[in-house]
């Protein structure tokens, strides 16, 4: 007992997690308890999982002797990022169906789909006041903001419930986020790499970029290789979706491969890329960026671009420290002079500026754009390929992200 009431305590713990806040869910009960089994230990074990715990006795003494290995099984998923979580009834099909959506990289779409279900959540009994269990699953716990925790605490459910009051939206049509985003932000020092490519599935471009196994999802944090301070280790993958394309024609889609944190760009080793993904009669987009927000001529900034068709280059262009290399025949809007002007002192050129222009026209050009909240926020699959970079004292490859959104046929070059 706990606040003057029975069960108080779960239902605050329930409440401070939905909101971002924590609360220690660790059930006293049976993981037959769907309650328990489903909702609460999940939970338990990804706090234990991020803690400063070496000893996972700390998670598994409360539990009982015939359920000790079963509670080992659960740490293992949770730390190998394949725990699923399910619900019964509709608002259980519906996270099926999310899930898919998440692993494309339409985060956006996934909340919706859960949002537009949660009225016919069904709780496991009279203290069960939230589907607390969705922040365990590695797909869907990244998007259940805490603006959207509050969203799910205050929609009506059960008999006589009445549609949710008006929210931030949440059955509108996701806007594009377009490619400009990822050039937000006070940072002076990013890196990243895409590839695009217009007609095949997500693990068709894995197939052709890689060995086409798609591993576990990770997040931003856990595949970027200045934050980890290791090299060649895991970046986020990901599938894409296909939509219909931005002209309101059926489009065939394009598939993205996204990895950030790189050292320095090698456009050689860029160039398989785009090959690879172009292949086959088809078309792709590769762009690369390295701000280091320092003026040494040996690390300059570099920010690259190219366009391929069946296997060949047309149209390419790569700035380093405000010396522009171009290559093919460029339609006008994606001419490389727009963004990044010649300077005489090449210690002033500053290819932040020049990166959110490129990136602009780029989106506009294709009709292209990375969701961003998946990218920075979500978890999406990872596929390994052969580094475009090797640095000094590594042998081994790196890893890359995929996603998709919607196209329409560019301009073709004069």
């Amino acid at each position: 007992m706990s606040y003057g009431r029975p069960g108080a305590r779960k239902v605050h713990a329930q409440l401070t997690s939905m909101l971002g806040r924590g609360g220690y869910l660790h059930g006293h009960g049976r993981l037959d308890d769907p309650l328990i089994g489903r909702e609460f230990m999940p939970l338990a074990a990804v706090d234990h999982a991020r803690g400063t715990h070496r000893d996972d006795g700390w998670f598994l003494t409360p539990l009982h002797e015939d359920d000790q290995a079963r509670g080992v099984e659960l740490l293992e998923r949770i730390r190998e990022r394949r725990h699923v979580y399910e619900s019964p009834g509709p608002f259980g099909e519906a996270i099926v169906a999310a899930r898919e959506q998440a692993s494309l990289g339409d985060t956006d779409g996934a909340w919706r789909t859960v949002e537009a279900a949660l009225p016919d959540w069904e709780p496991y009994g009279d203290d069960h006041i939230a589907p607390v269990g969705l922040l365990a699953d590695p797909l869907l716990g990244p998007i259940v903001t805490p603006e959207r925790g509050r969203r799910v605490l205050s929609t009506p459910r059960g008999a006589g419930r009445t549609a949710p009051a008006a929210g931030p939206g949440p059955l509108d049509e996701a806007v594009p986020d377009g490619l400009a985003w990822l050039a937000d932000g006070p940072r002076s020092r990013h890196a990243y790499r895409f590839v695009l490519a217009e007609g095949v599935s997500p693990r068709e471009l894995a197939e052709r970029l890689g060995d086409g196994t798609l591993l576990p999802p990770h997040n931003q944090l856990e595949t970027d290789p200045w934050q980890n301070r290791v090299r060649a280790t895991l970046d986020r993958v990901g599938a894409c979706a296909t939509e219909a394309a931005a002209d309101g024609e059926s489009g065939s889609g394009w598939s993205f491969a996204f990895r950030n944190g790189l050292e320095r760009v090698q456009p050689k080793r860029l160039h398989s890329l785009g090959e690879k993904a172009s292949r086959s009669g088809g078309r792709s987009v590769l762009v690369c960026c390295v701000i280091r927000g320092g003026t040494s001529e040996a690390f300059s900034d570099t920010f690259h671009f190219s366009y391929w068709e069946d296997g060949r280059e047309r149209y390419g262009f790569t700035v380093t420290g405000g010396v522009t290399e171009r290559s093919g025949d460029f339609p006008e809007t994606l001419d490389p002079r727009r963004f990044f002007p010649q300077v005489p002192d090449r210690k002033a050129a500053d290819e932040r500026v020049g990166e959110r222009r490129a990136l602009t026209a780029i989106s506009e050009t294709f009709g292209l754009s990375l969701p961003r909240f998946a990218i920075r926020h979500g978890r999406l699959p990872a596929v390994m390929t052969e580094p475009v970079i090797r640095p000094s004292g590594t042998g081994g490859g790196v890893q890359i992200t995929l996603v998709a959104r919607s196209a329409r046929t560019p301009p073709s070059a004069p």
